[in-house]
This record gives C-alpha cells, structure tokens and sequence, in this order.
C-alpha cells in the first residue's frame, strides 16, 4: 500500500473532482486542494484545511500546491485546449520537486487531435510514475453543463448526431482514482472507464422523459447548428468548439464502446444512467432554483 497522505487534487469542486475529495477524506488521507475558485472550494470542503489558490497559466502558484505532495489526482480545465502551453509548465515543475505519481483524468477513445493526448505523452516519459483514467462521457455533465436544457428548455442539446456512448457516473470514476491512489499495483497503467450501456441521445432523452415525468427533447443538431445555438445562449467560442471536437467522435460512432476494466477493478457493475437520473431528479424539476 502506498502512503495514504500529501494527495493533491486539482479539479474540486468539479464532476470528479468533487467525490476524490469526498471519497479520500473517507479513507483517512491527507488532501490538498488546488483550485482556482477558492471561495468556492472552501465552502465546499469545511473538512480540508489545505486548500490552495492553483492556476495552471501562473508560475506563481505552483510551489504552494505542489511542495511536499507525493501524489496527485489531476483534470484538463475544459478552457485549457492548448495543453503543451497550458498544462505542461505546470507537470514540469511538479516532476522537478519530487512528485511521484500522477493520476489523471484523460479521455476515452483519445487520439493525437485531442488535448489530452499531450498530456499523456508527457507523463509517459516523465520519471514520475502514472495512472491514465481513460474515462468515457460523464453522466454529471446532464447536472451541470446541460442542466438549464433539461430543467429550463425540456430538450438535450448537443451535436452526436445518432452515435451511441457508454455514458459513466463521475461518482465511479473518483472510487478507481481513489484506489490508484492508494493501491501501487495500479501505476503505470491505463485504464478505460465506461458505463455498461451504449446509448445515443434518443435513448437518453427517453430516459429523463420516463424518470422526470415530462417529454424531454433531442433536437439532434447539426454542429453548425449547435454552435450557433450556444453562442445565442452567450456560451464561449473556445468551450463550443472543444465540444464540437468531442462529440465529433460520437457521430463518428467512436464513443459507444464498452470497457470491462470498471468492473474488473471494482468487484461491481457502473451506475446506470436510470439510477444516475433518479439519484439526481430534483435537479431538473421546474421549481429548482440554483
């Protein structure tokens, strides 16, 4: 076993981020956190007195978050899409005062037009050790991204065309982080992370329908369409054209592959998009208000 104290995480509050907090507190170890958003991740976190201010754009910032950690569970900022400038500097000076291991949060299905790809390269021939979380879409981005579509507009707007993914609930993404992190058998080693299901946004939006008691739409937007729509809603170009890139490989029918290595690893089945909704449902009612 690996020493269960001076665990970084960057990426909380956040999807994943937030439940590796929640989930490493619950087994004893020593977190800090890094976020840019402080208020925030203080009023979140009563419970971690090391929370640190962390921009991965400013050198300053770095020896407070990274000086005595031994590990570190870390994210893409989806505003970072240039990683070699955004996020290397950063990884740079961690490896340079003695982190040991990084676990990071990369994406499934990756290719070399990806940002995370970068990323991944670097930590490969870093002399730090590394755990690749490959993990598919995140189920909480229905919570959080997409939540005023579903609550507010009764429709699911992205551009997947008819392509399938094998959605995860980030709730089990944070417990495989928080075994790599506790458990050495795991460095060095890649990881696909999905749900059990390969669904397309039809399927999807029928289960928010059956669950919310409401017709939930898929308007099935063209990515021009959808770019256009976002930017009527005072979204950022950056953000829509990252997720364009994205969605891109599930129209291209590269998202609805399954992966076991969930199930292998945690003696369990994923979490279901139906109990995901359930768990979540008031999230979406007409009368929640922020």
């Amino acid at each position: 076993m690996k020493s269960e104290s001076d665990i970084l995480v960057i990426g909380a509050p956040g999807n994943v981020g937030s439940y590796v907090v929640e989930y490493a507190l619950e087994r004893g170890m020593r977190i800090r956190i890094g976020a840019y958003d402080i208020e925030a991740a203080k009023a979140s976190f009563e419970d971690v007195e090391d929370i640190c201010f962390f921009d991965f754009y400013e050198p300053s910032t770095y020896e407070s978050v990274f000086s005595g950690i031994e590990q570190v569970f870390f994210i893409r900022p989806p505003q970072i899409a240039d990683t070699k400038e955004g996020m290397i500097p950063a990884l740079r000076y961690a490896e340079k005062v003695g982190v040991e291991h990084m676990v990071f949060l990369s994406l499934f299905g990756i290719n070399r037009r990806m940002p995370h790809y970068d990323v991944e390269q670097f930590l490969k021939k870093s002399s730090m050790r590394y755990t690749f979380l490959r993990a598919g879409f995140f189920m909480q981005n229905f919570s959080t991204q997409f939540l005023e579509d579903i609550r507010t507009r009764d429709e699911i707007l992205v551009p997947a065309g008819k392509g399938k993914m094998a959605l995860i609930d980030a709730r089990d993404i944070a417990s495989v982080a928080v075994r790599s992190l506790a458990n050495s058998s795991d460095d060095n080693r890649i990881f696909e992370l999905t749900g059990s299901e390969s669904l397309n946004y039809f399927d999807i939006a029928k289960i928010f329908t059956e669950v919310l008691g409401r017709p939930i739409d898929y308007p099935k937007p063209s990515p021009k369409e959808f770019k256009q729509k976002r930017l009527n809603q005072g979204w950022h170009s950056d953000m829509i054209e990252v997720l364009n890139m994205l969605f891109k490989m599930v129209r291209w029918r590269l998202a609805g592959k399954k992966s076991k290595d969930f199930e292998k690893l945690m003696e369990r089945d994923p979490i279901t998009l139906e109990q995901f909704v359930i768990d979540h449902k008031h999230l979406w009612m007409k009368d929640m208000e922020d």
